[in-house]
Formats: structure tokens, C-alpha cells, sequence
């Protein structure tokens, strides 16, 4: 685990703690709060092909307000597309178990401390899994999920053509570059986050940490029936595009 922590940032150093690096290989990176001691630890994991760098505006406001950061760099989203091609529902989980561990570890070490969780689309539902399979190991003290990726759009569907073509095979990504992690995504990609939003959050027995959900219009009065408590983010992107305006 060591190595997969390397890169947990020294606030007594003159390097910003927002100078992220995507070309790390490790698991997490660490930002420390502004304001010490801190009030709490936030874990936050990005989505399907992002570069882990997209979260930094919120790992900057949470540090401005006193939490710990610990910002998961998924498997085949830190340099290492071979790794994408192989990945599978255990290696990711595996990955939000280990960083969700550590902030625990970092908690029963000093004062203690509530503990966050941030996740963007199909890192929101990665975490959701997690916690639905562990229920006993693995808490959040109060978690926001942003489109959670529970429901496909049916344009979507058309993808599922191309599920005959072979695993191995890769759709070419049009995000823009700054954004995307890989050129390209292994079908077999596809098949897994297929196989992931078949289990809608109606399936997911309510959380004890009473989950906030962004989510689009269509999605938020769907979600509402199921007792989460959602809200439209059409409404959050514009302070959203104007505070990384402000980080770059």
C-alpha cells in the first residue's frame, strides 16, 4: 500500500498542493486541509475516462474549508491504459476499498473526525457497489454523488452494437483532451458500466449516510421516489465553470 500512497503532499513544502500530476501512477493523492487540525476527511473519485485533475476545483474549496482530500486515481486513469483494458468490477472496487481504508486509518490516528465521500458518474455508483457489498466496512458520514451513472441515455444503446466486435476493441473518445484520460475505451469497458446500470439506486438498500444526488432533470424526479434526496445541477454549472476558471 505504501506505494500506492507515495504521493501525499508535504503542506511545509512551496509546491502547490494543486499541482496534480496525471501522469502519477499512484492510487490516491493527498491534499492537506488549509486550516489546522482539520475538520474532517473528504474522499473524492472521478468518472469513466476522466483525468483525476478534473476534481481539483472541489479538492480546492474542500481544503479552503478545513477537510482533508484524498482524490482516487482509478485504475486505467493514471497513466496506465494497458491496465484499463483488463480492468474489471473487483480491481475498481478494490481501489475505493484501499483509499476509503486509509482515510479511516488516517481518522483512528488523530482526533477523530467525520468522514466525506465525492463521486463523479460511474465513480459515484463504483463507491455505491462498494458500499452495498460491504455494508459493515465501509461508511460515509455523508456522501454527494454527481450523475451517478444508474441509467443510460438511449443513444447509449446504440453502443451495445458494437459489443459483438470483441473486447479488446476500442471506441475512440471525443471529450476534450484536457479532459480525457485514454484516446479510447475498451468495449469491454462498456460491458461492465452495461452491466453496472442494470442495478438501479432503487436497488441499493437506503444508506445510512443518506446520500445527496446531482442529478439532470430527467433523473431527479426518478430518483426522488426512492427516498434519496436529489437536486437539478444544471443550476451548479456555471459557478462550477467559473471556479475552474479560477484554479487553472
Amino acid at each position: 500500500m505504501a506505494e500506492l500512497f507515495a504521493n501525499q503532499k508535504d503542506s511545509n513544502t512551496n509546491k502547490s498542493h494543486f499541482d496534480f500530476n496525471d501522469l502519477d501512477t499512484s492510487l490516491i493523492e493527498f491534499i492537506p486541509a488549509e486550516t489546522k487540525p482539520s475538520k474532517a476527511i473528504t474522499v473524492v473519485v472521478h468518472g469513466l475516462n476522466n483525468k483525476p485533475s478534473i476534481m481539483k476545483s472541489i479538492c480546492k474549496m474542500l481544503s479552503e474549508h478545513g477537510s482533508d482530500v484524498i482524490l482516487i486515481k482509478l485504475t486505467g486513469h493514471r497513466n496506465d491504459p494497458q491496465n484499463l483494458a483488463n480492468i474489471t468490477r473487483q480491481i475498481w472496487l478494490t481501489d475505493l476499498l484501499e483509499s476509503h481504508n486509509y482515510a479511516k486509518s488516517l481518522i483512528e490516528s488523530s482526533e477523530k473526525k467525520p468522514l466525506y465521500f465525492i463521486g463523479y458518474s460511474i465513480g459515484a455508483l463504483i463507491n455505491l457497489d462498494l458500499i452495498s457489498s460491504n455494508p459493515k466496512l465501509v461508511h460515509y458520514d455523508k456522501m454527494i454523488l454527481f450523475a451517478p451513472a444508474n441509467a443510460t441515455k438511449w443513444s447509449t444503446n446504440l453502443l451495445k452494437l458494437s459489443f459483438s466486435l470483441g473486447n479488446e476493441q476500442k471506441i475512440p473518445s471525443f471529450s476534450p483532451k484536457d479532459y480525457r484520460a485514454n484516446d479510447g475505451i475498451p468495449i469491454k469497458v462498456y460491458i461492465l458500466i452495461e452491466k453496472y446500470t442494470t442495478f438501479s439506486l432503487k436497488s441499493i438498500p437506503l444508506i445510512k449516510s443518506n446520500p445527496l444526488l446531482w442529478q439532470g432533470p430527467s433523473n431527479t424526479k426518478q430518483d426522488d421516489k426512492y427516498g434519496y434526496e436529489t437536486r437539478d445541477y444544471e443550476a451548479l454549472f456555471t459557478r462550477g465553470r467559473q471556479r475552474a476558471k479560477n484554479c487553472a
